[in-house]
């Protein structure tokens, strides 16, 4: 019995020991997103695993490598950036850190070190990471972005009162201001909101996000007729708020592009347009081999036509939309090549396809191709309809980018080629709204009713005019 109880003992020992060499490893980070090192990183922290990406985008980043020595803290930082671009999160981080050890009074790396951890999930030490980006500098601006960070990940963690107390350290930036706005509404603050609504319009007034919170402020003080006009407003604006966040998000989104396909394929457009089919041909094909992508396709596509070549870009065409799915582009492209070969019939299959699936891309110049193809067939009222869509897409364009003017004159033009369609007489009545035009407001939104009563968005303008 004694062996028995000592074997148990042991047994016990052994067991906790495992169980405190197990609480003593770190647990991978769950809110961590992205590839986990390879066996292969063990030896090199910065190699990452490109299976999976196009051949192109493989080149550029094994040559953003290779063309890296990770000598000094700019080569490390800037392939940093291009692995948080593309999500290689952990190597990302390894390299801005390396860089934050060769330049430790650096505060431009400093933040963008707090920007990787961000990223990761890690909030708790991208804050302290930020909190020490601010120490390494006197430059007010700087420290104003620097607050700025710090205040999002305070609100990541839950802790208002922290990101308020980080916003107000942030000199009054905008961006700032609206969120201590929001922080304001949300706690019942309305008054204050708008306090400081009213001083932020004086700086960046006119962007979205202001018109917007400004139109929830004046609804939550009871003051609808206010936040319609600032619904009105936001919906005609065009700009949007510059914040610290904005400014490094373009910074990736233009490192994606310069690694993408895309930009090959830009480059390759522009040189068929120089009238280069055949090395345009040769050298996509030289680098994409056998790899099958649908914008190389596309590309190769344009390619044929260019060489004069229209059945086999018909084919190229048929099999993208065959293995990737159609879209309005796709379909406007294979109609365009449909009829410059003289196929009406499928041109208008493939154009009237585009159509339905209603995708904003191209839908304009879709439609513009099967008004063609009707008038030429002599089908004029066929041609008259999607006239009045075609002129009713260029007045939705007109007033979402603030042209009202515009937009009203190219309503005006749907409701004289039909009069039944309920929605131009809608737009064209809020156009006139805008516009200061109360009694043909009223004329047309009447109208919408007339043909639509279950229009809830018409009543509401009637209401707005008539109160």
């Amino acid at each position: 019995m004694r062996l028995v109880n000592a074997a148990l003992l042991v047994l016990v020992c052994l067991q906790l020991v495992v169980l405190a060499q197990m609480l003593s490893v770190r647990p991978p980070d769950s809110t961590v997103k992205g590839n986990e090192p390879s066996a292969a990183a063990d030896a090199d922290p910065s190699l990452v695993d490109l299976a999976g990406f196009n051949p192109f985008t493989q080149n550029s980043l094994t040559a953003a490598r290779q063309q890296t020595d990770l000598q000094s803290a700019e080569s490390c930082a800037s392939l940093s950036d291009v692995y948080l671009a593309y999500g290689f999160y952990p190597q990302s981080e390894w390299l801005m850190r390396q860089a934050c050890r060769m330049e430790a009074s650096n505060f431009e790396l400093a933040l963008r070190y707090g920007f990787v951890l961000s990223a990761m999930g890690r909030f708790s030490d991208a804050r302290d990471a930020f909190l020490r980006s601010i120490s390494l500098t006197q430059d007010q601006a700087r420290e104003e972005a620097g607050w700025y960070f710090v205040a999002r990940d305070w609100l990541r963690l839950e802790d208002v009162e922290q990101a308020r107390q980080a916003l107000e350290r942030c000199g009054g930036l905008p961006a700032a201001e609206l969120q201590l706005a929001k922080l304001d509404l949300r706690q019942g603050q309305a008054q204050r909101a708008k306090q400081r609504m009213l001083d932020l319009a004086s700086d960046q007034g006119d962007a979205i996000e202001v018109h917007l919170l400004r139109a929830k402020v004046e609804d939550a003080l009871g003051h609808h007729r206010e936040a319609a006009a600032f619904r009105d407003l936001a919906e005609l604006s065009t700009s949007t708020l510059d914040t610290p966040f904005t400014h490094m998000r373009r910074r990736f989104l233009q490192i994606v592009q310069d690694h993408s396909l895309g930009s090959f394929v830009q480059i390759q457009q522009a040189q068929l347009k120089a009238g280069n089919a055949t090395a345009v041909v040769q050298r996509t094909q030289s680098l994409i081999g056998a790899h099958w992508n649908p914008q190389v396709e596309d590309l190769l596509a344009t390619a044929d036509f260019a060489a004069e070549h229209p059945q086999r870009q018909q084919t190229r065409l048929r099999q993208i939309i065959s293995a990737d799915g159609g879209s309005t582009y796709r379909c406007w492209r294979l109609g365009v090549a449909y009829r410059a070969d003289g196929k009406h019939e499928q041109a208008l299959a493939a154009l009237r396809a585009g159509l339905r699936l209603d995708g904003r891309q191209r839908m304009a110049e879709c439609r513009d191709q099967l008004i063609q193809l009707l008038e030429e067939q002599g089908d004029l009222g066929r041609a008259r309809f999607h006239a009045s869509r075609h002129a009713f897409l260029l007045g939705q364009r007109a007033l979402t980018s603030g042209r009202v003017d515009e937009a009203r004159d190219a309503f005006q033009q749907v409701v004289q080629m039909d009069e039944s369609y309920a929605l131009s007489w809608f737009y064209l009545g809020r156009c006139q709204r805008l516009l200061g035009q109360s009694a043909d407001a009223r004329t047309a939104l009447r109208r919408c009713m007339d043909l639509e009563p279950d229009l809830g968005r018409a009543h509401d303008e009637l209401l707005w005019l008539d109160n």
